[in-house]
């Protein structure tokens, strides 16, 4: 019985803790391919740099935003084991819901900036919805990310330490 209550204190502070980063790269489907494109694909496959940056979940007039949404606040660049994270999550077909679609707005706090000399793909994360939205290039694609969210909210609490709102988010919704 005593290592039966031990078990279950780990196994719940197991489930608290976020999630560990997936194994090595991964290689995009046909799918993804085509969902995100030729262009955006090469940044998002080997950026020169990452930058995380909240913003203001409603779009509004500002001349600082990205993709319409208000830049708060420029967050640290991504480390290597960051950037590898994401951008697994990112190739990996198994981290969107292509077959359901949402009719929540587009209300994300985090974007992701992704530099690769000249080029520039943003990747904006909503968590009320559960979506992501991936532009550059003249072009915007946007799908669920429910199957990577407790991935997308650990990266964003360990990347935003001190905001109140990211910490506040819960893994599973």
């Amino acid at each position: 019985m005593k290592y039966m209550s031990a078990f279950l204190a780990l196994a719940l502070i197991a489930c608290q803790s976020p999630p560990k980063p997936r194994g090595g790269p991964v290689e995009p489907t046909q799918k993804v391919k085509t969902f995100l494109g030729e262009k955006m694909l090469k940044v998002l496959q080997a950026p020169d740099s990452v930058q995380a940056i909240q913003v203001e979940p409603r779009a509004g007039v500002s001349l600082e935003n990205i993709e319409g949404f208000k830049i708060l606040n420029r967050g640290p660049m991504l480390s290597a084991e960051q950037t590898g994270l994401l951008k697994s999550l990112i190739m990996d077909e198994k981290s969107y819901d292509f077959v359901n679609v949402k009719r929540h707005p587009m209300d994300p706090i985090i974007a992701y900036q992704f530099k690769k000399g000249t080029d520039t793909v943003n990747v904006l994360v909503s968590f009320a919805g559960n979506l992501w939205q991936f532009s550059g290039f003249d072009q915007k694609s946007i799908e669920d990310n429910d199957p990577v969210r407790a991935y997308l909210v650990g990266l964003a609490k360990e990347l935003f330490p001190k905001d109140k709102e990211i910490q506040a988010l819960e893994v599973k919704q």
